[in-house]
This record gives structure tokens, sequence and C-alpha cells, in this order.
């Protein structure tokens, strides 16, 4: 669990980068702040080690990318791509509408109230130790947020209500952006009832240009014009 989780959070890493030297979609800039939410997400909890919470987010986040509709698309099989699309859009929702929902609203309600209250923690069983010993500020942050880093010897850790709203905040954050690309999948599953087919309505900008200019040349009668692009 450890292996996946850091991997998880190498992987969102180098997405911030990458997505800078793809061609850009129309969703771009959500996809950033995506990339940047997760990231801290990650990285924060694993801090904190909260990564049991962090594994199940995780999970109901990569379900979907196991459904490779779009290699169905590309392969012509309309069929099962719409086959396909359907169950990606059931577990879209149930994934991440409602197992993350169910989540989040968990670490709202039930913490510190039942399942895990403030206090200091052993990190080799789990088991809670001592009450929360008051201390807050940049420094508490900081220090336990690098612990596994700079002390990985160290035997406890706090956690209190200075980082509750920290976390419910940022995962209220990444539910909106879902709900967001939720619209766009309505969309096309609409295109879809019409008979349409699937396409990702995210198509990058330079696809978009393309299309005007090979209109562009119909117009202008150089529709038979051979070109060569480097």
């Amino acid at each position: 669990m450890k292996t996946y989780y850091l991997t998880q959070l190498a992987f969102w890493f180098q997405q911030i980068l990458v997505i800078h030297l793809e061609d850009r979609r129309k969703d771009h800039y959500q996809m950033l702040v995506h990339h940047v939410t997760t990231v801290a997400l990650l990285f924060t909890s694993y801090g904190f080690r909260l990564t049991r919470v962090g594994n199940v987010i995780l999970v109901c986040m990569d379900l979907n990318d196991i459904l490779l509709t779009k290699m169905l698309k590309y392969l012509g099989f309309e069929t099962a791509c719409n086959v396909g699309f359907a169950v990606f859009v059931l577990v879209w929702i149930l994934a991440r509408h409602w197992a993350y929902i169910t989540v989040a609203w968990g670490i709202w309600v039930l913490v510190p109230a039942e399942t895990m209250p403030w206090g200091v923690y052993s990190l080799k069983t789990g088991e809670w130790l001592s009450g929360d010993s008051g201390e807050r500020g940049l420094s508490f942050v900081v220090g336990t947020l690098f612990q596994p880093f700079v002390s990985p010897e160290a035997e406890t850790v706090e956690v209190n209500d200075s980082i509750k709203a920290w976390f419910f905040g940022m995962l209220f954050g990444l539910q909106c952006l879902i709900l967001a690309w939720l619209v766009l999948i309505i969309r096309l599953v609409v295109r879809v009832i019409r008979g349409d087919g699937v396409d990702d309505t995210r198509s990058e900008d330079g696809e978009e240009d393309e299309e005007v200019d090979l209109k562009r040349w119909e117009r202008d009668g150089l529709g038979n014009v051979s070109i060569c692009v480097p």
C-alpha cells in the first residue's frame, strides 16, 4: 500500500509537468487544478499518516481508468465503445459521486466524534496513546508533514482539529471539479442517445484549429492540394 501511495504521488507530480507539454484541451486549467489538489492531498495525508482513507479515495478515482473506452473508439468498435461508455458512466457516478462523497461525509461527521479522536497515535500499532497536546501553528504542521522524510524512526504522530478543515476543503474542491466533468459526461450521454456516438468533448485546441483550416481549404477550392507537415 505504501508503494502504491508513493507511486501515485510521483505520477501526479509528473502530470503537473506533462499537462504543459501536451496539446491543451478545453479543460486545461481544470486539469491543472485537479493535479495540484491531488498532489496536495497525497503529500499532506502521507505526512499525517492518513493513508488508509487516502487509499480508499484513490481506488474510487482509479476504477474508471480501468475502463479504456477510448481504445475501443480508436479501434473502430463503435458498439463495444458505446457499451463500455455506459459502464464507464455507471462506475463514475457510483465511485466518484457516491462512494467518494460517503467517505468525505464520514470524515466530516465521524472525525473526531467516533472513529478518530484527536490526540497522539502510535505509528507501530495505530493505537491512540494520549489526548491532544494543544500544539498548533505552522511549525507543528510543517514538522508533521516532513516527519516521514526527516525522522523516519519516529514512533508517534499527532492529529488535531487544525487539519480537518484542510482535508475536507480539498476533498470538497476536488468533488466540485468532478461534478464539472460529470456535466461533460452527461453531454456525451446525450450524443450517444441521439446516435452520434462517443467522442471526447475535451478535444485539443489544435484539433479545432485543424478543422477550421480544412474548412477554409475546401471553401477556397484547395481541398485536393497535397501538403507535407514535418
